[in-house]
């Protein structure tokens, strides 16, 4: 564990750092990506899902974000993990959308964080943005809609 910040002074919430997107949308845009990395690295590599994702729970310093609260998580076989990652993707694409960045619809994001079958992990994320800078149609959104909603089986 250590101090984010400099001089003794703590580094700003997320939230309280938005500002960052009004002068420079692609900063913002950098950090929707390095966010969306750090969801996928914890439950790819940690196993865990954080459960309680959002702007109020990252830190933005040196122009990039630091994940807190991470002692909260759950393991990502916990009967609700993937119940707590579908909300951290709403709430992660929420928070970037109201900022003005184009965000992978809340299935894409989940998919992405997911799925053990990526081979190029930075290539596909980079084809993921670029979709949804091109817009997604009416019927994608609505089946995101759906996702958003419906029973998440965990086991066959």
């Amino acid at each position: 564990m250590e101090f984010i910040g400099k001089d003794g002074v703590a580094a700003p919430r997320l939230k309280d750092a938005c500002d960052i997107g009004s002068e420079d949308l692609k900063e913002i845009a950098f950090l929707y990506a390095e966010c969306i990395m750090m969801m996928r690295n914890l439950y790819q590599e940690c196993r865990l899902v954080h459960g309680d994702l959002s702007e109020y729970n990252l830190l933005y310093y040196e122009k990039q974000i630091w994940m807190i609260y991470v002692s909260q998580s759950v393991e990502h076989d916990h009967p609700m993990a993937l119940d707590f990652l579908r909300r951290d993707c709403v709430v992660m694409n929420d928070f970037f959308k109201k900022n003005k960045v184009y965000v992978l619809t809340t299935l894409n994001l989940f998919d992405f964080v997911t799925d053990i079958g990526i081979k190029n992990v930075e290539e596909h994320m980079n084809n993921l943005l670029q979709e949804a800078q091109e817009g997604y149609s009416e019927e994608t959104i609505q089946a995101d809609k759906v996702f958003e909603q419906v029973y998440i089986p965990r086991s066959l």
